[in-house]
């Protein structure tokens, strides 16, 4: 779009309506269509593609407590009147050594 519009050749005016426009279109912050077009600027005649450089992880985070944990987690609190979460710990570590 840049290069469609001449960006390099526009003035400041124009630049922010083709900048707001990048932004309605593409759904990117300010802030990233800045990044993304001094990318461009700076590597215009390379064959960079412009993207963003961050994804999701490949492999999801493991899940340290499973649905059985929660529902044990959430009995233990209805049982002991909702006390706080440091008296829960007391009472399951009590609960676990005795």
């Amino acid at each position: 779009m840049l290069k469609r519009f001449s960006y390099p050749a526009l003035g400041k005016v124009e630049r922010g309506v083709v900048l707001a426009y990048l932004r309605r279109t593409s759904g990117y912050s300010r802030s990233q269509i800045t990044r993304l077009v001094g990318r461009w600027e700076s590597n215009r005649l390379a064959a960079v593609p412009l993207a963003k450089r961050y994804c999701r992880p490949g492999v999801p985070f493991a899940r340290k407590y499973t649905g059985a944990d929660i529902e044990l987690l959430a009995e233990m609190d209805r049982a002991n009147e909702d006390v706080c979460g440091v008296a829960i710990v007391h009472l399951l570590r009590r609960a676990f050594v005795e």
